[in-house]
């Protein structure tokens, strides 16, 4: 289990580092050639670090480079094919960021991301399917505005992927907030009558004969412990869906 968590570890560090160095310096205004290919062979070498531990996240970018790859080919239509690929990259970049906290990814955060990978599954596959690259010159001609159209409602569908996915990851961050304040709430709770009645004459007095002070004081750090204990385990490893993980 530990081996496997150090492998998921170093494998989202490498992708997160991959895509923070080479998508973010990457100008997405023309096709880039060999410079792009070597960018994606990077990002499969870095994604494979991971993919045993995390299949879900394999697919996911491994869709996304597919589609980058692909826009980065099309030669027409080159407004369209730089959103294509500009979102792509972007996309990218959401997901490290969403992976980027410590521990395992949550049962929720694995939901989203699966489905997310869903969606790009079926967007890598329409856009292949469409083969825009390959097709010739007077195809491209007689069928540019059946082109554009395609590359835009692909473009449309990616943008409302990321906005879900998005969305998806703040609400959990709320949630996990409110958890996270509702057992701030009950330990001040617990720490106010503990003040009231240490200061209470009649508790002082019998407090020291039975040495109640001392085991209030233990009591009320092992309840700090367990609630820390408990919302560690809310936001990582207990709600992991995978036994791979």
């Amino acid at each position: 289990m530990n081996r496997i968590s150090a492998l998921f570890v170093r494998g989202r560090k490498a992708i997160r580092n991959f895509v923070k160095g080479s998508f973010g310096r990457l100008k997405l205004g023309a096709n880039t050639g060999a410079n792009t290919q070597d960018l994606l062979r990077t990002a499969l070498t870095a994604l494979h670090a991971c993919s045993g531990a995390y299949p879900p996240l394999d697919g996911a970018v491994s869709a996304l480079v597919a589609i980058l790859e692909m826009s980065e080919r099309i030669t027409h239509s080159k407004k369209e094919a730089r959103e294509l690929a500009r979102h792509s990259a972007d996309l990218l970049k959401i997901l490290a960021q969403a992976i980027s906290g410590p521990g395992v990814v949550s049962e929720p955060m694995l939901a989203s991301i699966t489905s997310f990978e869903s969606t790009l599954t079926e967007i890598q596959s329409e856009l292949a399917k469409a083969r825009l690259e390959d097709r010739s010159l007077f195809w491209r001609f007689a069928h540019l505005n059946r082109t554009q159209r395609t590359l835009r409602n692909i473009n449309r569908r990616l943008d409302d992927a990321s906005r879900k996915f998005t969305i998806g990851s703040a609400a959990r961050s709320e949630a996990y907030v409110r958890q996270v304040l509702t057992l701030c709430k009950k330990i001040f709770v617990f720490q106010g009558i503990i003040v009231f009645f240490c200061a209470s004459p009649v508790w002082q007095r019998r407090g020291a004969e039975l040495n109640i002070f001392s085991a209030s004081r233990f009591t009320f750090n092992h309840l700090i412990n367990m609630l820390a204990t408990d919302t560690r385990a809310r936001g990582m490893s207990s709600n992991v869906h995978s036994p791979k993980f």
